[in-house]
Parts: structure tokens; sequence; C-alpha cells
């Protein structure tokens, strides 16, 4: 699909020295898939964790071809491409195998159909991880869940007794609402936001054995050390009963904090996210049209568009904030414009300033 933002100057166009960079071929409307295993390759956290991942002793009798091995074979290609001293630059992989295993686990991929890179992503993530947990008896750690899983904590009160509840759930992707933010940080904001429950959707509360008005608020109680966000583009228009794209615009910054939603008796020290990686969806609707990604290298923003890969400036880094005829209450139906869609922000060690770029 045809890009309807500017490309850089010449003098920008030229990718990093010394590096190689991989494009993957697009079988059958993969950029779906091409696009979520791109930020997850450049996610060093990730990467070195899927590279160097053995299957425990105690289950290799019994193992079946894991998709975590899949995985770790492309990984390992690319990374082994990219120590040789020679043919530095762009190359194009593959990833066909990959795609064969997956298809041949869920049945939902197992098409030419376009699908969303955010249900792919996660649904890659949580096989990983259930692959290597093991039996629900004996869940173990996995590298899955030490590198993006969070908590977050949902408290409800009851404003007749000031009685209540918290319950405790914990997230791979931080999912947030784009239609009342101007920014990223309002989003995030937004969605600590306390809630009234009122009317019809009264709380029950168990002191008062009724209904009662209540709050209701969601927060961050243990942060990931890489934090993936995902817009929340699409939306059912119930006239049609079909996915509508917001193109709304939510400028989103290379370095973030997100204090405003973090639960204030976690303990926790603050944690400066840099921005390493995004997904950017360009189409009108949630069942077609084209996924891209963009990844921080050596300093510099590079865009993987399947076998394409070239450097991008500032500039279209910030056309990817999404219409800039769009923003939060102006949400008609939306043009193709390139719109963020997943995030990809690793948290800084702040005693080092040691990152994952």
């Amino acid at each position: 699909m045809k890009s309807i933002i500017e490309k850089p100057s010449k003098e920008d166009s030229r990718l990093p020295e010394g590096e190689r960079y991989f494009g993957f071929v697009n079988d059958n409307n993969i950029c779906y898939a091409n696009s979520a295993i791109q930020i997850l390759y450049h996610c060093k956290r990730f990467r070195q964790k899927v590279i160097s991942y053995q299957i425990p002793k105690s289950t290799q009798k019994d193992a079946q071809p894991l998709l975590i091995l899949e995985l770790q074979e492309l990984f390992q290609e690319m990374d082994s491409q990219n120590l040789k001293e020679s043919k530095k630059g762009a190359v194009t992989l593959n990833t066909k195998k990959l795609m064969k295993r997956i298809k041949s686990l869920n049945e939902l991929f197992n098409n030419e159909d376009h699908h969303d890179s955010h249900e792919f992503m996660m649904w890659l993530l949580n096989t990983i991880n259930d692959e290597m947990a093991g039996p629900q008896s004996q869940q173990r750690m996995t590298f899955v869940r030490e590198v993006f899983e969070g908590k977050l904590v949902s408290r409800t009160r009851c404003l007749e007794c000031e009685c209540g509840g918290e319950r405790d759930e914990t997230f791979l992707a931080l999912s947030v609402d784009i239609d009342k933010g101007h920014s990223l940080n309002q989003c995030i904001k937004q969605f600590a936001h306390k809630e009234w429950m009122l009317k019809q959707d009264k709380f029950f509360c168990e002191n008062c054995h009724t209904k009662q008005v209540a709050t209701r608020q969601m927060m961050i109680k243990s942060k990931p050390r890489s934090l993936i966000i995902h817009l929340k583009r699409f939306r059912i228009d119930y006239r049609t009963n079909h996915h509508q794209k917001l193109g709304t615009r939510i400028p989103f910054p290379q370095e973030l904090r997100i204090e405003s939603a973090l639960d204030d008796i976690s303990g926790e020290n603050h944690i400066l996210y840099n921005l390493t990686g995004i997904v950017v969806h360009m189409g009108q609707g949630y069942a077609y049209g084209h996924y891209f990604a963009l990844v921080k290298s050596k300093g510099r923003w590079i865009k993987f568009d399947d076998t394409s890969v070239e450097p991008v400036d500032e500039k279209y880094m910030r056309a990817l904030f999404g219409n800039p005829q769009q923003s939060s209450g102006n949400q008609q139906e939306t043009t193709s414009w390139p719109s963020a869609y997943m995030l990809l922000y690793d948290a800084v060690d702040e005693r080092s300033q040691i990152t994952d770029q």
C-alpha cells in the first residue's frame, strides 16, 4: 500500500553503517505477523531470552515441536547473519516455516485473511508462555512474563458504607482507550481515572446487600520491564456491525513515565521508559488494510514494511500520531492515514543508563 507520508531526504535515507536488517516476505497477507515479529526481535531483552532458551530436560522426552523453537530458529538465523562482517544493509528472509507452525496451532490464522496484529502478538506470547510454563500443577516463571508482564489492581468502593474490594490481574499489553485523550500521557491518565457506577451500573455491595452507587478504579500495581501499549483504534459501529477505525491523533513521547496510572501504595520506584518499537496500521477497517513496523536502531528509526527496509526521520514519526484532521471528539470514519497501533517501551536502567536499543 502506497504511503501518504513524505519520505525522508536523500541524506537521511541511508541505513546505519555496519548493521544488517531483515525484511520479511509477505506470503498470503501476513503483514500483521511480520510487524509483530519485527518489534519482538528488536526488543533486546526478549530476543536474548529466545535465542538462549533450552528445553528443560524433564520435558524433552515427550516434547512436541514447539512454537518457541521455531521462533528461536528464526531469531538465531537473524542474529548469526548480523554477526557476519560482509553484506551489511538490508536482506530478505522468509518466515514460512514459523507461519506454518503457527497456522497448525491456531485455525484463526490458517487462511489468507487480514488479521489484527495486536491479537496475533498476544496469542504468540501467550502460546510461548504456556509451552514453557509446563502443566498447571507445576507452573514455572517464564521469560515472557519476566519481560512483558505487569499487574493491574481494580478497586471498587461502595459510597454508602465505604466498604469495597480489590482484584488483581496480569497483562502482557496495556490497552488504552483513545477517544477521550489528546496524547498518550493523557490516555494513560484516563485509563486510571476513577469511574462512578450509577443507575443500571450500580455496584452490588455484599455489606449493604443491595445495589449501591460506587466508584471503581484500575491502576498499575506492578510495571513490566518492557511495556507494550495497545492503542484501541477499532470500535464496533452498531449500525453496520463492523469495526470502525479511529484515526484520532495521539502524540506519543520518545520517553515515557506512567506515574499517573501507578497504584500509590505499590511502593515501587518510578521508571523511565524509552520508545523502541511501533506497529502501524494503515487503512480504514479492522479486517483490511496494512501493517508495518518501526524500530529504533543506533539512534535512528528504521521502517520495516515487509521486504522493504528504510530509515525514516522525525517528521515521518510525528505523522504516525494519527490523522491531523482528527482529534478526540472529532471521530468520523477515518481515511487510510497510517496510525500507531502498538508501542513498545523498554525500561531504562537509570543507574547504568542501559537501554534496549
